[in-house]
């Protein structure tokens, strides 16, 4: 039989178990926000390579002509140094290329010395897009 008399002890121990519930739920809550943003953001900060579409014609004279028909992702524009390029535009002569930053659709190369540089084996584009470079052609 039970005791129906008050000792002034009250063992009140349900509140326990749902503040643990509670700091778990709140615990697990903000580490799965914290691997959701982390995989998010580090999708957002992958480098792409660059993309240029151009197209490459020779006169009868032997200059070949290089004009950038399309530009998704490009900074600056290089050609190797073995062809002679004409840079009386916006080309720059740099050590071991010559360069065109900030291109646009419609710029144009003519390479002036076709007797340096064989279309097929020596004429190398690179295309720079947020540091990354790649060859073009």
């Amino acid at each position: 039989m039970k005791s129906k008399i008050d000792t002034g002890e009250e063992t009140n121990s349900r509140g326990v178990s749902p503040v643990i519930g509670v700091i778990l739920m709140v615990a697990i809550t903000v580490i799965l926000a914290a691997v959701i943003a982390a995989f998010v953001l580090d999708l957002g900060s992958t480098s792409q390579n660059p993309q240029a579409g151009f197209s490459i014609n020779e006169d009868s004279d032997g200059v070949t002509g290089i004009q950038l028909t399309t530009i998704d992702r490009l900074d600056e524009l290089r050609i190797n140094d073995d062809c002679t390029v004409d840079t009386s535009g916006a080309w720059e002569s740099e050590t071991g290329y010559y360069k065109l930053e900030n291109p646009s659709v419609g710029d144009v190369a003519e390479i002036t010395d076709p007797a340096n540089c064989d279309r097929s084996d020596d004429l190398v584009i690179i295309g720079v897009y947020d540091g990354n470079e790649a060859v073009l052609n």
